[in-house]
């Protein structure tokens, strides 16, 4: 393991942990991922990672040097030794078993692309490897070292790759980027890492036995009940309110329907899927996003990345003839989690869903509305926190009883998700990354590019991570719905290039630190957007 010096990647949250054998057991979220895989969709996310070489280093020589860096790290992060054993039946959630053993020669594996070795043919080995079946009797991560990168955009002739593939079950995109963070330094120092202690092998706990299985989600369906019957019982006098008065509004105002402000319109993104994946990325400048950011008061750098997406978006739709009148409705997942969960993996998630404004021409109107909606649904959240009884917290994600979630996951199993009213029309995550540029064992980091999984009815996820003060945007989708992903690479700089235009020799507005006391004026050009301000 890296010493605890300047030269670790301490940025993204490097963790030590004991090797002993130990269990715990899944949450509700990481099981939804268990039951939701099928062989068209499977749970698998990913990190690319692009590397300069180390100068005379040949690839042979450099494949051997990378193994023996990740087998002497396997110990810094409990992700490489832990596996999932599922319970009898799936009656109860699956336990994470860690301290299992490795098995290099199926965890890491090589490869090399022909020439040229530009990004096109990166990008299908990426895809292609992404949805390649794991075993799933062992810890379920793969590491995939890809040679031969010689004519990639902004990688020196020689480059490499690294893609860390995991099964989002056991890691979330924050826990892949604390992996990240162990293997790697902000230095160009080279074999500096070694074994916490040497590893030995300890037999696997038994597996859990159907009458335990049983017992647990037994306890899950009394505990939820108890649960929900609280709440409903604390909440009748609000509920019987709130119903006395709508039903008043809807006699007064009956023949004006109430317009649904996150109506989902259907598009090409939301079908039955298969395994064909296409992939493409592309860097930001970070401090032209800040630049942007001047300009809309308490916008954040998501509010430009998503107002460059749903740009890009708009273009590629209406050049294939399939732009739908209504704005997309893009699912955001957001990072819940508690620092005392920091470095054990899983997933701690909230989903919000917000429009991405590809009904709105210009890109400076489409910003603003991204802000405004992303500042109300930060703001609903907060005002809807984890469910309280007695002072004390109650994790829904280990109430929600194993059959439950079974049956959820069944509606992708049976592609049920595909043939409904779509819930979001893609999905949209924002991974923080390394602050520092790394090293791999002396290689320097030039890129760093993400993928999560993604289920059928929605066909394509958009994925951003920071690093080298560049916004990392990468765009995963069904082969049938990108069939020329190239082009939306180019959408994507085009978007980016239209919103700095549109700000382009306007002076900048100066930073607030608090929020003030009423709402701030509309600019005059976007009087017509509905309460288009930021509260």
């Amino acid at each position: 393991m890296p010493e605890k010096s300047e030269s670790t990647a301490s940025s993204l949250g490097s963790t030590t942990v004991s090797r002993h054998k130990t269990k715990r057991q899944l949450n509700a979220w990481d099981s939804a991922f268990l039951y939701m895989d099928t062989p068209s969709t499977p749970m698998y996310g990913g990190f690319l990672h692009i590397y300069a070489p180390v100068a005379g280093e040949s690839a042979a020589r450099r494949y051997q040097r990378l193994r023996w860096h990740i087998e002497h790290s396997l110990d810094a992060s409990p992700v490489f030794r832990r596996k999932i054993v599922r319970s009898p039946l799936d009656l109860d959630h699956a336990w994470f078993v860690e301290g299992a053993d490795v098995d290099l020669d199926y965890h890491v594996r090589h490869y090399a692309l022909p020439e040229p070795g530009n990004d096109e043919q990166l990008n299908e080995v990426y895809a292609r490897i992404a949805v390649q079946a794991m075993d799933s009797n062992r810890p379920l991560w793969e590491i995939h070292i890809i040679d031969g990168l010689n004519a990639v955009e902004g990688v020196p002739r020689n480059g490499f790759a690294m893609f860390i593939k995991f099964h989002h079950a056991a890691v979330d995109g924050r826990s892949a980027a604390e992996i990240t963070a162990v293997l790697h330094r902000t230095n160009a120092e080279r074999n500096r890492i070694t074994r916490l202690k040497p590893y030995k092998a300890m037999p696997a706990p038994p597996a859990p036995t159907f009458t335990k299985a049983l017992i647990g989600t037994a306890e899950r369906y009394a505990l939820l009940s108890v649960v929900v019957g609280r709440k409903l019982a604390d909440r009748i006098p609000t509920i019987s309110n709130a119903l006395t008065k709508r039903l008043l509004r809807d006699a007064v105002v009956s023949d004006k329907p109430i317009r649904d402000k996150l109506s989902v319109p259907q598009t090409i993104f939301n079908i039955e899927i298969n395994a064909d994946r296409c992939y493409t990325h592309l860097s930001l400048d970070l401090d032209e996003i800040r630049r942007i950011r001047t300009h809309v008061p308490y916008s954040t750098v998501n509010d430009v990345y998503l107002a460059v997406i749903g740009g890009a978006l708009r273009t590629y739709l209406r050049e294939h003839a399939a732009l739908p009148k209504k704005s997309l409705i893009v699912g955001v997942t957001v990072d819940v989690r508690d620092e005392s969960d920091r470095g054990k993996g899983g997933n701690h998630v909230a989903l919000i869903r917000l429009p991405l404004g590809t009904d709105e021409a210009d890109a400076a109107r489409r910003l603003i509305r991204i802000c405004k909606n992303t500042a109300q649904a930060k703001a609903a959240l907060k005002r809807n926190p984890e469910a309280k009884s007695k002072g004390q917290s109650v994790s829904w994600s280990r109430l929600i009883p194993a059959p439950l979630l079974w049956l959820l996951g069944g509606a992708n199993r049976l592609r049920l998700t595909a043939r409904v009213k779509p819930l979001v029309n893609l999905g949209a995550t924002n991974v923080p990354g390394p602050r520092e540029v790394l090293y791999l064992d002396g290689a320097r980091m030039v890129d760093f590019n993400g993928a999560p999984p993604f289920f059928h009815g929605v066909a394509m996820v958009i994925n951003t991570t920071s690093y080298d003060n560049a916004l990392r945007v990468s765009v995963t989708a069904c082969r049938s719905v990108m069939p020329d992903p190239e082009r939306m690479r180019e959408c994507l700089r085009e978007s980016f290039a239209d919103l700095r235009q549109s700000f382009a020799g306007k002076a900048n507005k100066p930073e607030r630190t608090t929020k003030p006391k009423t709402r701030p004026k509309m600019p005059q050009k976007t009087a017509q957007v509905k309460n288009g301000t930021r509260r």
